[in-house]
């Protein structure tokens, strides 16, 4: 899956970088990795932060946890790469009933709602 993941960023950024190169254009693209784990993802904010990248909340305010899209549900960690592209680390929250009243909260917030 990685390695999947890894040449379809590739193939992205060539994308992006043709029609960069040949348009007046400026490509900006989101990717979206799912995690198959909770608890991996409930990491991601601390292991992003250590490596010197701002994790991102949904609304783009950093944030060291995730954001609950409670209609779906599942739960996100957002992050800009070095070429500021919008990337996504999302774990879909199987066995938990739809909130779409909820809209979007945070991971606390979630929690403190689902109990």
């Amino acid at each position: 899956m990685v390695f999947f993941n890894e040449v379809l960023v590739e193939l992205l950024m060539s994308i992006c970088l043709y029609l960069i190169s040949h348009t007046s254009k400026v490509c900006n693209i989101h990717v979206t990795f799912e995690m198959a784990a909770i608890n991996d993802l409930l990491d991601a904010p601390k292991r992003l932060k250590d490596q010197g990248i701002m994790p991102l909340s949904f609304f783009g305010i950093e944030s060291m946890e995730p954001s609950v899209i409670a209609w779906m549900p599942a739960a996100a960690i957002y992050f800009r790469d070095p070429d500021d592209h919008l990337m996504e680390y999302l774990t879909m929250l199987d066995g938990k009933e739809r909130r779409p009243d909820l809209g979007i909260v945070s991971w606390s917030n979630w929690i403190a709602n689902n109990r």
